[in-house]
Formats: C-alpha cells, structure tokens, sequence
C-alpha cells in the first residue's frame, strides 16, 4: 500500500487492510521521511494501535532534524535505538561493576573461588582449613577493593604468633594470592594483587639427609630382592656418580665408556657436561646392563621397549619409607631417591674432599649449592688455620725472651712507711 501523506512534514502513514484502531478506522502504520547528508532516508515509526501517534511521529521527526542540523545526538530510529541499548548495557554493566566491587572475600570464596576450585572427588581440605582457621576471620567480611598488603600482614603476624612453621605461613600467603587471581580474571577485582605485596618467610626448603653407610648396606640389600635389577642400578648411580633421577633415565649406552672408565653426563641439569669416574661396582654393573645395547640405546627401558623410563619406580619409595621413614614429619629429613645424590656429596665432604671437586662430580652450576655439604669435612676449621701455628718463627727467640711480669704484684705499703 502506498505511503499517506500528514499535514506533518516527513509524517506518512499506511493503513492495515483488516484490523482497525478502536471502532472507527483502520490501524495505520507511520513512516518518517527525512534529509541525512543530502540522501532521503525512510524508518517505519510504528502502528497506531501500539501507542504510536502522529503527534509522537511528529515530535520524533523535529527532534531527528534538529540533531541532524546541530551535528550531535542520533540522527535516525535507528541510531536512537543503539544508542539506548547502550545505554542500557552500560548501566547494567555499571549496576554488575558496583555489585562486584561490593563483594566481601568471604562471599567470593564460598560462592565463586571454592566452588570452582574445589574437586569434589578431591577437596582441598587444607585450603578450606586455612581460611576458616586464619584468613577469614581477619579479612573475610572486607570488601575484596578494601583488602591491602597491611591486611595480609596482619594474617601472617597472627600465625606467626600461633606457632606456625614459615612453610605453613608461606602456603597460606599463596593461597590468599591464588584466590585474588581468580577474582582478577574473573573482573571481580582490579589492580594489584596484594598477596604480592607481602613478604614471605625465608625457609630452607633443601633437603638434608644423607645415609649413613650402614643405612646404604642395608637398603642394597633390600633392592638387591626385587624381582629386577632395575631400581637396584639406578640407585647405585645415583649414590656412587651422584646422577640425579633424570639423568639417570636419559643415560645411553654411547654414554659409557669402558676403557677410560667414564660415565658422561651429556645436557644436565646444572647445563655443564660431567665426566664421572667408575667404580668398581658401578663399572661391573654397566658392563653388564650394556652387554646387548647399540650405542643409542637407553640404559634402563620401560617393560614393554616402549621407551626409556622417566621415572623411579615407586616400590623404591615404599621400601625407604618403610626403612627409614616411620614417624619422620618434616620432608627435609625423610629419605627419598635424591637422597642418594645428597649421601654421594655427603660421603665425599666427610672423606675430606675439596669443595670444587665435589661441586663438578655433582655438576653443580655455581658453588653455592655445593656448600650446604661443607659443614661436614673433616675438622674443618681446625686445618684452615694450622698455617698460623706459628706465624711469626723469626720472632719466636724474642717473644720467649719477654720477661714475665705476672708476679711483679703490687705489695701494700706497711704503716711505717
């Protein structure tokens, strides 16, 4: 149906061809025609019977030419339409910023962090633990926003005043962190997180025992029984070269060679190249494992040829545990397969060897590492200074020859004098 002209200027309208606005006449539909940059445009304002009257398709067509001639506002239904879902998304988002930035850490925690971290076949009890025992009771009702570095600081005085180990504290510090990253990513919070802030506990985290040589006899002795001489011989490498775990595994038989009776430790951990020397022992027990390898292949394989192991096996764990490990809580004293590597440094140091030598067979990167194990040379302090017995022998003749005036004691004058 063609357009009806108004008396309006850029007001047309059309007529439904059945349905009528009240009892009187059809339903029209308004149109509005206006002039954009020189192009006639058209919009479809709405039906009558929807509220949209030519009074209204009046006042929205002035207001469109108004802002097409001050060059500001919409210049269409359209723009007026996107520019008012705008709007509105921007203040929902505003509405969803301020509802964020007005969540308590507790609240984030119950409804958020720990619902979607938490496995539910595996909940980290030690978390939960945390929080309902020294975080949220100091910061678990603040607004995430409020919480600051002096807060956290705050957390870790009180469980240092509780006792707790500085591995403990430094856990929980961590945790607090995890927990603002997760709001941060999640746009629940900005800016810095303050766990960063905070200042853990130094710790020495480096483990400490070594085995004496009646603990290494008896532990051979109980691998020796395994079905296989897998766990056996990793084992005597890691005590005898002092070869971490992985680099046990990588070892090839091109790795080997019998003649200079060297073991090469080709792109180590510590980045250097090693060359270890063999033993005896080590040295039967390669000649044999070698006995049927081409040069490239891995030492120690997994049962069905796959592939190197990467790996030691867990049994060696259980028999160490069961050996050494009973009632023994602080992880730093209990006996793992590095172990091994720590009695080979150890056993060195007690036999007096020098630090640089140890820290190359070990395949140290600097010697820092290397003195945790100096404490145990033989009366080391005692040889450093043995070039000062006496340090002035030209002198001795002289220093013998001082008088001693130890006796040469003041007497009280008697009363005559």
């Amino acid at each position: 149906m063609d357009r009806v002209k108004t008396k309006i200027r850029g007001v047309y309208y059309r007529e439904h061809p059945t349905r009528k606005n009240g009892q009187i006449r059809k339903d029209r539909y308004f149109y509005l025609r206006y002039t954009v940059n020189g192009k006639q445009r058209e919009e479809g304002f709405g039906w009558e019977s929807a509220g949209y009257t030519e009074a209204k398709a009046a006042a929205e067509i002035e207001i469109i030419r108004n802002n097409i001639k001050n060059g500001s506002g919409y210049f269409s239904l359209k723009e007026k339409a996107e520019m008012a879902e705008a709007k509105k998304k921007a203040e929902a988002t505003a509405a969803a910023i301020q509802e964020r930035e007005n969540i308590t850490y507790r609240q984030f925690f119950e409804e958020v962090y720990k619902p979607s971290y938490i496995d539910e076949n595996k909940p980290k009890e030690g978390k939960v633990g945390a929080h309902n025992n020294h975080i949220l009771p100091v910061i678990g009702d603040m607004r995430l926003v409020d919480i600051k570095p002096i807060h956290l600081e705050t957390i870790k005085a009180n469980m240092i005043t509780a006792g707790l180990a500085p591995s403990s504290v430094n856990k929980i510090l961590i945790y607090i962190g995890h927990v603002f990253n997760m709001a941060k990513n999640n746009e629940y919070f900005a800016g810095d997180n303050p766990a960063s802030k905070v200042k853990k506990l130094k710790i020495d985290n480096r483990r400490i025992r070594f085995l004496s040589r009646e603990e290494a006899a008896i532990l051979f002795e109980r691998l020796s029984k395994m079905p296989t001489s897998t766990v056996f011989d990793m084992s005597l490498l890691a005590l005898c070269c002092g070869l971490r775990a992985g680099e046990i595994c990588k070892l090839q038989a091109v790795d080997i060679n019998f003649t200079a009776r060297r073991l090469y430790v080709r792109d180590p951990k510590g980045v250097v190249n090693r060359a270890l020397p063999l033993t005896q022992i080590v040295f039967d027990m390669l000649k044999r494992r070698c006995a049927d390898l081409k040069p490239n292949d891995y030492l120690f394989m997994k049962a069905d040829r796959s592939e190197h192991v990467n790996t030691i096996s867990d049994q060696y764990q259980r028999i160490v545990d069961e050996l050494f490990n009973k009632d023994i809580t602080d992880d730093r004293n209990k006996v793992v397969f590095h172990t091994l590597r720590h009695t080979f440094a150890s056993w060195l140091a007690m036999d007096g060897v020098d630090i640089n030598t140890i820290s190359e067979l070990m395949g140290h990167a600097t010697l820092e590492m290397t003195k945790r194990y100096m404490h145990l040379a033989p009366n080391k302090f005692d040889s450093a200074v043995n070039c000062l017995e006496n340090p002035l022998p030209l002198l001795s003749e002289t220093i013998n020859a001082i008088p001693d005036y130890s006796a040469a004691i003041e007497q009280p004058q008697s009363e005559e004098a």
